[in-house]
């Protein structure tokens, strides 16, 4: 326990320290400023808070007409001007058969960006630079100046860096799914079954997504809406995408419905088969061999020593109730061939699609 003068010499001590302690304050002071702002500072600060305004400007602008850029650049297929490829109810395309004409989507978003900021801005400013999902452009540096009472002037780099909460590098994703579709579906007769079958529940026919219409059977050409795979909002709207692909097949379909008629009067064979609007022309094959049980490449067949004799047809003509020995007719969803012949014959037809050369789906006999 401490005694009586333990105790003494503790309130000596402290007071002497409590005295220093006042010693220095008042001497001193307590380091904290008193004094009023002079004018001119407050006229700095003023301008610093003014170049702060005119920049928060300047990045909402950008970052406005970046949204702006993103929306119109999905809604045109990614292109600012034509694509290469032409364009298919107004939206362009991204391939032409085996041609792809991907959109240069940074390049575009500069271009498109830079039209809607404004061309005078433009060139007071840097060349747009896009990472990821910012975009950013130094300008020229700025002056502002104050003269009341004295002169004041503060400089700053006008430039803005924002962010927009979206890449441009989604569009690599959306290539992608694009060239699996077409090379998944373009050489399949039933395309419409072939795009539920291989696309992802983000992609539709027709233009709008929230309205999907059924994809058509009698054309190959389709204008096509995508939702954006990281479900990118822009100003409360979803952004979607739409871009026309060209599905016309690279290989002919195999000829079906193949029919044979005979007239004993004229001595005559009329062949019948379904018409295909993507075959740039036909081959009619016909001979004695019983090869009604073949499929498969007709170079292939095996005949032995009977010959196989063909008759290619490269043009129809309108369909008419009088029909000309080796004449082809388009008639609704057939095309009819004539032929002049009193021997039995086997039959089957090939399609053309340039150089290529369908399978044999069928041999019938006359």
């Amino acid at each position: 326990m401490m005694n009586k003068h333990g105790a003494l010499f503790h309130w000596i001590v402290f007071g002497v320290l409590a005295s220093i302690g006042m010693f220095f304050i008042y001497t001193y002071g307590t380091g904290i400023s008193q004094e009023l702002k002079s004018p001119w500072q407050l006229g700095m600060v003023n301008l610093l808070y003014q170049s702060e305004v005119d920049l928060l400007q300047l990045d909402a602008q950008a970052r406005g007409v970046g949204w702006e850029t993103i929306a119109l650049l999905a809604e045109t297929g990614g292109f600012v001007g034509n694509s290469p490829c032409g364009q298919g109810k107004g939206v362009k395309m991204w391939n032409d058969g085996d041609q792809w004409c991907f959109p240069e989507i940074k390049k575009n978003a500069e271009t498109l960006f830079w039209q809607k900021f404004g061309e005078l801005n433009k060139h007071s400013f840097s060349p747009l630079t896009i990472d990821g999902s910012r975009i950013s452009a130094d300008g020229k540096t700025k002056t502002i100046k104050e003269n009341v009472a004295y002169l004041r002037e503060y400089t700053y780099s006008y430039a803005f860096n924002v962010n927009l909460g979206y890449s441009f590098d989604e569009y690599n994703q959306i290539f992608g799914e694009a060239r699996k579709l077409i090379d998944s579906c373009r050489n399949q007769r039933d395309l419409p079954a072939c795009f539920k079958k291989e696309k992802n529940e983000r992609w539709f026919y027709g233009y709008a997504c929230l309205s999907p219409q059924e994809p058509p059977t009698d054309r190959r050409i389709w204008t096509l809406c995508g939702k954006s795979p990281s479900d990118t909002v822009i100003q409360s709207v979803p952004l979607v995408y739409s871009l026309t692909l060209d599905f016309t097949p690279t290989l002919p379909f195999p000829v079906e419905e193949i029919t044979v008629s005979f007239d004993q009067a004229t001595k005559d064979y009329e062949i019948s088969f379904h018409y295909d609007d993507t075959a740039d022309g036909y081959i009619l094959y016909y001979t004695t061999a019983n090869v009604l049980n073949y499929e498969g490449r007709i170079e292939n067949i095996l005949l032995g020593t009977t010959e196989l004799k063909s008759v290619k047809i490269d043009s129809l003509l309108a369909c008419s109730s009088n029909k000309d020995v080796g004449k082809a007719y388009h008639c609704g969803n057939e095309v009819v061939y004539r032929f002049h012949d009193s021997e039995i014959y086997y039959f089957t037809v090939t399609a053309m699609v340039g150089k290529e050369e369908s399978d044999v789906a069928e041999f019938v006999i006359g």
